[in-house]
Formats: structure tokens, sequence, C-alpha cells
């Protein structure tokens, strides 16, 4: 029996053929699927990286003025869409309050402070063209503590054992990228007026 299978000349048939060929195939189309979701995952951390270093630069700009200037220019907000508007961060009342306009109204080259305009649009590093949305808003040093905004300038409610509450200017930087619903990156900083 063995001696005749080693002299049969026989060799794959049609359908072993076609069988051994699919499931090569499938092994393929695997591993051709494991790379490019591979370099979609490469490109989305790329992005998402790029609109990290963009909110850095955002909110350095607002590390580099005094307290009084933390804010947004009004003439601005008539740009601003539904999305600027539908952002969590865009918080009409308390806790947030309104936003902090008055700094930079009147400013005679507003568009050189790029950091009292609420919403802007600029090109990355990679190419890509990628929204900045900047929110400013009163808080409270302590969190949890209420905040009225009614009051010029607004106070902060002081807990029982704590010597002394005060108000404080709370930034959110959101980039966008390509799609203006999904945000890449929010970085939130607060700014207390005793740092100047």
């Amino acid at each position: 029996m063995v001696r005749v299978r080693i002299h049969d000349e026989d060799g794959f048939g049609l359908i072993e053929l076609l069988i051994a060929l699919t499931i090569l195939a499938i092994g393929i189309t695997a591993i051709v699927a494991g790379f490019s979701s591979g370099i979609v995952a490469l490109q989305r951390s790329s992005q998402v990286s790029t609109a990290g270093v963009l909110a850095d630069q955002q909110m350095e700009s607002y590390r580099r003025v005094r307290f009084s200037a933390i804010a947004l220019d009004t003439t601005l907000f008539a740009g601003v869409d539904s999305t600027y508007q539908a952002d969590t961060a865009y918080a009409a009342s308390p806790p947030g309050g309104p936003a902090i306009t008055n700094a930079c109204a009147g400013s005679p080259t507003t568009s050189d402070y790029y950091y009292c305009n609420p919403s802007r649009t600029t090109i990355g590093p990679d190419g890509r063209s990628y929204r900045i949305d900047s929110y400013v808003r009163w808080t409270c040093i302590l969190p949890g503590t209420v905040l009225n905004v009614l009051l010029t300038p607004p106070t902060c409610a002081v807990p029982a054992g704590v010597a002394k509450n005060r108000p404080a200017r709370r930034v959110n930087v959101v980039v966008r990228g390509g799609n203006p619903t999904r945000a890449l990156v929010r970085e939130v900083s607060v700014f207390d007026e005793s740092t100047g």
C-alpha cells in the first residue's frame, strides 16, 4: 500500500486546489486588514498629537498675558456657529457663568491676539485644517462652591472653616479636526489673579 502511494503521480484535484486558494486568500485578507487598521490608527494618533500641540500653544498664549487680559473679544462672537455653542464648555448659566469678554474688546489689532478669538481655524504642521475654540468663564478657586456672577466682580461662597475663596478664570480650549462635531483634544486650566 505504501509503495503504491509513493509511485502514485496524481496531484491536487481541482476541488482541493480551490480550497487551498480560498484559505490562502482569507489569510492574506486578514493580514492586509491588520496593516490598514494600523495605518488608520497611526494617522489618528498623528492628528490627535498635532491637536494637542495646538491646544498647548493656545493655552500658553493665555499664560503669557496678565490675568485681566484673559478674555474673549465681544465683536468676534458674531462669527461663532452652533458647534461652538453646542459644546459642553459653553455654559451660559452658573456655575460656568457668562463668557468673560470685556478685556479684549476694542483692541486695535485683535486679530493679532488670537487668544482673544473665541473660534479660529488654522493649518497644523501636518498640513491639515484644525479648529480651535476657546471658552473663558468665571469659576471659584475651591471646586464645588457657588459662584455669584450677578455681582461685579463675581463672588464665591466661603465654606465653613475656609479663610477665603475667590473667583478665578477658567479657560477651556477645544481643538477639532476635519469633523467639527468631534473634539480631538480638550485642555482646561484655571488662572488665579494672584499669579499676575
